[in-house]
């Protein structure tokens, strides 16, 4: 159900409401037994987390390589970066 919301529903839609109807006539289409409602639930959010890292993933990736650099550079999230930090502590 997680790739299935993940490649044919969560590019259009984000409304968790919509989606539990959506997850509910899905199991029914397919004549399966839907699971609790909490259950439901953290199929969404789990479907919704996927899609999004996905996303992330795939844009970061068409990303120019520099963007990728000045980001690092910008949030010091590169090992790299944080050791420049460091060193150029030393010369204050």
């Amino acid at each position: 159900m997680i790739e299935w919301l993940c490649k044919n529903v969560l590019f259009r839609d984000h409304d968790f409401e919509h989606l539990i109807e959506t997850v509910y006539r899905r199991f029914r289409e397919m004549k399966i037994m839907p699971p609790t409602p909490e259950r439901i639930e953290r199929l969404i959010r789990t479907a919704i987390h996927t899609y999004e890292e996905q996303f992330f993933q795939a844009t970061l990736e068409k990303l120019p390589a520099i963007t990728r650099v000045d980001q690092h550079i910008f949030t010091g999230s590169s090992v790299y970066v944080r050791g420049i930090k460091r060193s150029s502590r030393r010369y204050l």
